[in-house]
């Protein structure tokens, strides 16, 4: 699809298994050739790396219902629900929406994510006819830009950071200013007796800024942060920082084997 000239490409399938072939496919699509990748986020009503969803480069589409609540069995017609995680970037709607039929009707869809991926995709394609200079990622980018927090949904509160940016919401990424819009990525992480060194690349996809503000805080135990702010300063359309040596992890003796560190970045400007 990417070589015969698709701006956008919907995959409405996958696994939980990771291969480093499907990434490095997902690579080539967006790097090489700019598409967007869209995928859907899973029907596993849990937290979960869905592939290809959860691949970097990929927009992973978890799925709602019509009060934006996470699609679940409890809220729904449907027997499954959606899957949910960190990895998750945008929800749409996954199910109790009505759409065409087979003859000449409409029927209540059950749903599931692999009807609410096409509709984030069918939205980037308007998105990159309206704005026909924007690569992928900045479409990526807009899309999360224009949606609507559902975190505070007080049925949403159990999966809070876990459903992305929040609901698709075409009209205002269509209409509103492009914010600043900060990608971390390229990350390694490389350890040295009791320390953690976090690198990569920060990538601002959007609106240049003069006044960014990255800080990081550890959500897990068993360790500290070495300083606070990554970094502060200015940040330009399509600029990137590398960050090497800025996030720096001090492990505690006691930490369990194979434990996950869970760090979160917080971005502010202007």
């Amino acid at each position: 699809a990417a070589d015969h000239g698709c701006d956008v490409v919907n995959c409405s399938w996958g696994g939980s298994s990771y291969q480093q072939m499907g990434q490095d496919v997902v690579n080539y699509a967006v790097n090489n050739r700019d598409v967007l990748v869209v995928a859907a986020a899973g029907n596993t009503n849990s937290d979960i790396q869905y592939f290809p969803a959860s691949y970097e480069n990929v927009v992973s589409v978890a799925g709602t219902q019509m009060e934006d609540q996470k699609w679940s069995p409890d809220n729904s017609i449907a027997a499954q629900g959606s899957s949910y995680s960190y990895y998750v970037d945008v929800c749409a709607p996954a199910t109790n929406f009505r759409s065409t039929g087979a003859g000449d009707g409409y029927t209540l869809m059950w749903g599931g994510t692999s009807f609410a991926s096409p509709i984030v995709a069918g939205c980037a394609g308007i998105l990159r006819s309206y704005y026909p200079d924007y690569s992928a990622n900045q479409i990526a980018e807009l899309l999360k830009a224009g949606a609507d927090l559902i975190d505070t949904i007080p049925y949403n509160i159990p999966y809070a950071g876990k459903l992305g940016a929040g609901r698709l919401n075409l009209y205002k990424s269509l209409t509103i200013e492009p914010p600043p819009a900060i990608v971390f990525h390229e990350v390694e992480a490389i350890q040295s007796e009791d320390m953690v060194y976090i690198n990569g690349i920060f990538t601002n996809y959007l609106s240049g800024t003069e006044d960014l503000s990255i800080t990081a805080e550890l959500l897990s135990g068993y360790g500290n942060l070495e300083n606070a702010t990554v970094f502060s300063g200015s940040l330009q359309t399509l600029e990137n920082h590398v960050s090497d040596g800025e996030i720096v992890v001090f492990c505690s003796e006691d930490m369990p084997y194979d434990h996950k560190l869970l760090l979160k970045l917080n971005y502010s400007a202007d």
